[in-house]
């Protein structure tokens, strides 16, 4: 294997999926990165969700994921709430239209993984979901440097995903 493969490979994934997504999301719904987010939200509906949630699952900087959740909130999928036990917390709740498009939203992330995985065995998609999420976690537990200090990368992320 050349060197810098695998990385040339995901980036190209990434841009078709972008690119992708953004020409098959022309129907009026969110963008992609609040399209996942309410796809997350939707999926964890039965406990509170806030901000810091949503960034533990994915990683995405809380400018991010502030920008996307004030979209949301813009376009009427959710509502921003008061947390009863932590002031400094704001829920995410989801509105009557948020909830409307569950459906859709699951079934867009179904056809684009059915055109991810078209002509990739069981025993392949199983082996590449392992690789991925080993990927993952070898890249949540880099040292980062903020502020000119070390942190630890992953561990909040990784933290939050076994709560979850």
């Amino acid at each position: 294997m050349n060197e810098g493969t695998i990385i040339r490979l995901l980036k190209q994934l990434d841009i078709f999926l972008s690119r992708y997504k953004g020409d098959v999301l022309e129907d009026g719904l969110c963008g992609q990165s609040q399209r996942l987010m309410l796809h997350y939200i939707l999926s964890h509906k039965e406990r509170e969700i806030c901000a810091t949630d949503i960034h533990m699952a994915f990683g995405l900087s809380k400018a991010s994921i502030s920008a996307a959740l004030k979209e949301l909130c813009r376009e009427g999928y959710v509502t921003m709430g008061a947390d009863a036990k932590d002031d400094r917390k704001k829920k995410i709740v989801l509105t009557e239209k948020g909830l409307g498009e569950e459906a859709a939203i699951k079934e867009s992330l179904s056809h684009t993984q059915e055109l991810l995985l078209r002509g990739v065995s069981k025993e392949d998609q199983e082996v590449l979901e392992r690789v991925l999420s080993r990927m993952v976690a070898n890249m949540k537990e880099l040292p980062r440097r903020t502020a000119g200090k070390e942190v630890d990368y992953g561990k909040n992320i990784i933290e939050a995903s076994q709560r979850v």
